[in-house]
């Protein structure tokens, strides 16, 4: 097993909004679109803004869920964190995760022929 990389993931944005309202509109499109609710997608955000709030493994694979969708629509690791009101780090980590699941967990076990 190798030790895990520190290297920075950084993604341009195939998207540029002029404004916030933009950008969260085609986040809210994309997510629902996914199969998220209206009300999952705003508490996802408001429960950013609740630091009474502890995170638990559902609410988390939520936001990693939403984050996958969001960077298969071509939107960058800050852009995401916007919607989340999360850190650039949050997103960074979760992006590393979906990467580690799918070559550990599900490339392995892919049908090539």
């Amino acid at each position: 097993m190798t030790a895990p990389s520190h290297r920075k993931l950084r993604t341009r944005p195939e998207h540029t909004f002029d404004s916030e309202e933009s950008l969260l509109k085609k986040a809210y499109k994309t997510l629902i679109d996914a199969g998220m609710t209206m009300e999952q997608v705003q508490n996802l955000r408001e429960r950013a803004n609740d630091p009474g709030f502890v995170f638990n493994k559902e609410v988390v694979g939520q936001r990693r869920f939403a984050t996958s969708e969001l960077l298969a629509a071509g939107l960058s690791n800050a852009q995401i964190a916007k919607v989340f009101k999360a850190s650039k780090q949050t997103v960074a980590a979760d992006r590393e995760h979906i990467r580690r699941v799918y070559t550990e967990s599900i490339l392995p076990y892919r049908d090539w022929e």
